[in-house]
């Protein structure tokens, strides 16, 4: 049995101001402020962060089969208002390894290790999602969060944020080890939410998953080693509660019980062959199409994720194969181009570059195109088809994608050879990195967006030597 405790105690202040001049002649003259004229100036804003904690920690091992431990901590931070500035946390895990015993090694001679692990805990965030809370700092133009109207506004992220963390583990072993299986659940819930995106709110939200690893050495010779190790992560979230959401901005953006990354729209059915319009389904056939027309459409959310590694060693080579591979619904890569350049307007600052797959726009009745028909002047059926569109199912595509992540392959020079030269060790290498996507998804899947530039494929080759 053993017994940590503790303290940690920190502080930090400091001021921040800022100005914008104009008048400057040249860049240097940028660095000194009494070359040009001020437009404004912003007073000095003090700002501090004082964090204090007490901590201790019990552990205890009985014959290397059960395994218990405890942890607590009380937690103060300067974030919050009087009242609200300490909190207490803590955590416990006990784990038994039922390996440690020689029944199952005589009925399984394969069988090396075993253990199962469950922890429960309850950890805090401190954020500073909470600064424009604090009553001692000055006002900030910029809005810190929204409020929800209620009673209980002036009580909106006054506290700690804290999170519920679940977890139950197991993990195997194989033929002394070589082969090794690791799988786990996890579930944690935070409440009194300081940051759910860019607001503050007493939401609460559940975070989820399975996660599980496989990893392996096929071969460990002298001269031939190969080892292969997988993981792959299913997620899950879910907005358990948001008290007043309905009378919130947010109303439409998030659904309790959802994702929070839920999409609430029109069905999109196409464009029409005859207008030459974005279409939608008329869910309530009342012969138009209205807000009442909207239902939960799908959800930006990644499924599932992991990858495949292998590393292959023979003689004074090393091969290194790495693979990644998701399972997500994303954004359409021309969502960027619909919000922020128009196809077919012409307004100040617009860039006029559209993807060549806008060519299939639609251009006579009858015609099945992808995208709607394109005007020279205004015309307000187009505007509000394309507002629609952007509030609609056809946001959703599929992002998954399966890469060739990094490929590598290097050459070591006996050591023998590398000390006649001097140096420790003296490596030729080659590496590539994204050098191979497949995917459903016209643009970068994990980028999403044609304003931003996507992975680049690089291919390095150089020399590593050790002194």
């Amino acid at each position: 049995m053993q017994w940590v405790g503790g303290a940690s105690l920190q502080d930090w202040a400091g001021k921040a101001t800022g100005r914008a001049d104009t008048g400057y002649t040249s860049d240097i003259a940028l660095l000194h402020h009494e070359h040009a004229t001020p437009m404004y100036i912003f007073p000095p804003e003090s700002m501090s962060d004082a964090y204090t904690a007490f901590f201790s920690n019990l552990s205890s091992n009985w014959n290397n089969t059960y395994i218990l431990d405890a942890s607590t901590r009380r937690e103060g931070s300067n974030q919050f208002p009087s009242g609200h500035r300490f909190r207490n946390f803590g955590s416990i895990a006990a784990a038994w390894i039922f390996s440690s015993g020689d029944v199952l090694r005589k009925l399984f001679p394969f069988f090396s290790y075993g253990k199962i692990k469950l922890s429960e805990g309850v950890t805090g965030n401190n954020e500073p999602g909470a600064r424009a809370l604090q009553n001692d700092l000055p006002a900030s133009p910029l809005p810190r969060f929204q409020p929800i109207p209620g009673p209980d506004t002036a009580l909106l992220g006054t506290g700690w944020e804290k999170t519920y963390k679940t977890e139950l583990s197991l993990d195997l072993g194989f033929l002394k080890d070589r082969i090794l299986f690791h799988a786990s659940f996890y579930r944690h819930r935070s409440d009194n939410l300081l940051q759910l995106g860019p607001w503050v709110a007493p939401a609460v939200l559940e975070n989820s998953g399975y996660e599980l690893s496989l990893s392996a050495s096929l071969a460990d010779k002298h001269s031939f080693a190969w080892d292969i190790a997988f993981n792959w992560s299913i997620p899950r979230n879910k907005l358990l509660s948001f008290p007043r959401l309905n009378a919130s901005m947010y109303a439409d953006q998030l659904i309790v019980g959802q994702s929070i990354n839920v999409l609430k729209g029109y069905v999109y059915t196409g464009v029409d062959r005859q207008s030459g319009l974005y279409s939608f389904a008329d869910l309530n056939h009342d012969g138009q199409i209205t807000p009442a027309d909207q239902k939960v459409v799908g959800h930006f959310d990644v499924t599932g994720f992991g990858g495949i590694n292998n590393t292959i060693r023979w003689k004074q080579f090393q091969l290194q194969v790495l693979i990644d591979a998701r399972i997500a619904t994303g954004v359409n890569y021309m969502t960027d181009v619909f919000y922020t350049n128009t196809p077919g307007s012409l307004d100040g600052g617009l860039i006029s570059n559209v993807p060549k797959a806008f060519l299939d726009h639609w251009r006579h009745p009858g015609d099945v195109a992808t995208y709607q028909k394109v005007t020279a002047a205004p015309d307000a059926a187009v505007d509000l088809a394309l507002q629609r569109y952007l509030n609609s199912s056809a946001l959703l595509a599929n992002t998954s994608f399966v890469r060739l992540r990094k490929l590598s392959l290097g050459y070591s020079v006996p050591p023998s050879m590398a000390r006649a030269m001097h140096v420790r060790s003296l490596v030729f290498y080659v590496d590539g990195q994204n050098l191979l996507a497949l995917s459903p998804y016209k643009a970068d899947a994990e980028i999403q967006s044609l304003d931003t530039m996507p992975n680049m494929r690089t291919i390095e080759t150089g020399v590593r030597m050790g002194f």
